[in-house]
């Protein structure tokens, strides 16, 4: 799909969906800020001369025109890096770089408890194992499986 087919943007090629269609309108290229009868009267002035080109085929290389056909090279190149850009920023995303979020669900104690004898015998000893379980804002850890459920803000 073209980048502006009649009055539909395509969002596939705009780099900013809210800025390109009106930035497009309201910029001009570089010789359209010079007025066509300027650059028709150099044309002119270069086929009367005759010594440049053969009959109606008159090739003047304007400052205008050259950066005009600059900027849109330009363009074009930057989209294209733009576009290079962000082809290998997914690739890393989708390559390992985003993961889950990673939240504790439990934590496990073992202690051990234990009378020592000060006549140097084995004294008595317990085990014990506590189990703690993570919660954040509300949610138990083993519920959190995104980002926004790590926020206050819902």
């Amino acid at each position: 799909m073209a980048a502006n087919t009649g009055s539909r943007l395509s969002f596939d090629s705009a780099p900013d969906i809210q800025t390109r269609e009106p930035t497009e309108k309201s910029l001009k290229r570089y010789f359209q800020v010079l007025s066509e009868k300027y650059l028709g009267d150099i044309l002119r002035y270069v086929h009367n001369a005759g010594r440049y080109g053969t009959g109606n085929d008159v090739r003047v290389d304007l400052p205008a025109i050259i950066v005009g056909k600059g900027d849109e090279m330009m363009k074009r190149t930057i989209k294209d890096v733009d576009t290079s850009m962000e082809a290998a920023i997914d690739s890393l995303v989708r390559g390992g770089l985003a993961r889950n979020v990673a939240v504790g669900v439990t934590l496990t104690v073992d202690e051990e408890y234990g009378s020592g004898s000060t006549d140097g015998s084995a004294g008595t000893s317990s085990k014990s194992t506590t189990v703690y379980v993570n919660h954040l804002y509300g949610r138990t850890g083993s519920d959190v499986s995104t980002a926004a459920d790590c926020s206050i803000v819902r």
